[in-house]
This record gives structure tokens, sequence and C-alpha cells, in this order.
């Protein structure tokens, strides 16, 4: 398969793309400033919500423009920044970073589930659901205390990353350790 051509949007799309930034970062701009002046609603404190704000403004940001634009790279990276904005504000809403640190090992995974829809190399992006998803599911049992020993986890995660390379070379196209998301060299 051919790499996924970016093309330009029309102008419609590009004018509508940037009011829609435009719009996302005064609203972001507003909450900022309420916070360090006045009060904000649900007992939030600036102290313990920017972060997240920040975050979440950036994935409205990406996913407006990945819709607009029809990019499942700026879909990809939406639901990056949308991940670390719903990690930050489950730690800053209580729950220990003890439990939430197996997102960030799911996060390309995440990220790719969401990228799927917009993307036209889709091969790539299940095998990524799947390679992070299970690791992340490994690493959630220990963090929750399921699994007691971190060694045994590791033992499995590596046995899995064996088990995926091979998975990887077996429906591969051609051999080639790539699904056609760039160029091969011609032998």
């Amino acid at each position: 398969m051919a790499n996924e051509v970016q093309t330009s949007p029309n102008k419609a799309n590009g004018i509508a793309a940037t009011i829609f930034t435009g719009f996302f970062t005064v609203i972001l701009g507003v909450y900022l400033l309420i916070g360090a002046v006045g009060t904000l609603p649900f007992e939030l404190t600036l102290a313990n919500s920017w972060l997240p704000a920040m975050f979440f403004t950036f994935w409205l940001i990406c996913w407006s423009n990945g819709a607009i634009r029809k990019s499942g790279f700026l879909t990809y990276v939406a639901f990056v920044f949308g991940t670390l904005g719903l990690m930050f504000a489950l730690i800053n809403g209580g729950t220990g970073f003890s439990v939430v640190w197996p997102l960030l090992v799911a996060l390309p995974g995440i990220a790719s589930f969401f990228a799927i829809w917009g993307s036209k190399v889709k091969r790539f992006h299940v095998k990524s659901v799947i390679f992070f998803g299970s690791m992340a599911a490994f690493w959630f049992l220990f963090s929750s205390g399921v699994i007691a020993q971190w060694w045994i986890v590791f033992i499995v995660c590596v046995v899995l990353v064996g088990v995926f390379i091979v998975i990887n070379a077996v429906t591969s196209r051609r051999g080639q350790w790539d699904d056609g998301d760039r160029p091969q060299r011609k032998r």
C-alpha cells in the first residue's frame, strides 16, 4: 500500500480549522483567567487543573483539525493529548499515579484505536492496539495488586514481545518489517 498522502485543505476547510483552533485557545485562556482571578466550578483549583485543561485543549484542537483535514496523524496526536489529559485529571482528582501509570503504556494503543477510523493504513494501528493493550493489561494487573511480583509481568511482557515479533514477521507483506507506512528500497 502506498504512503498516506496529506493533502492541503481547501480554503474553507483551512479557515474552519483555524477558527476552531482560535476558539478552543480562547476558551482555555478564559478558563485560566477565571482560575487565576476568581473561583472555578466543581471545587477545581487552577493548581490542579491547568495541565489537564491544556492537554484537553490540545486534544480538541488536534481532533477538530484532524476531522476537518481528514488526517489520521492528527487524530492519533489528538488522542495522545486526550489520554494524557485524562491521566492527569485522574491523578489530580485523587487517583494515585501508581494506579494510573499503565495508561502511559497503553497510550500508543489508545491513540491508534481512534486513529484507525481516519487512516488508510489500518493494519499497523490494529497491531499497535493489540500489542500495547496487552502490555498495559498486565502492568495494570501488577499496579492493582492482582499480580504481586513485577518480574512475573516483566517475563510475560518479554514473551509477548517475542510473540508479536513472530506475528509481525508472518503477517507483514513480502517479509518486510513494515505494513506500507514507509517506502521500501528496491532490491
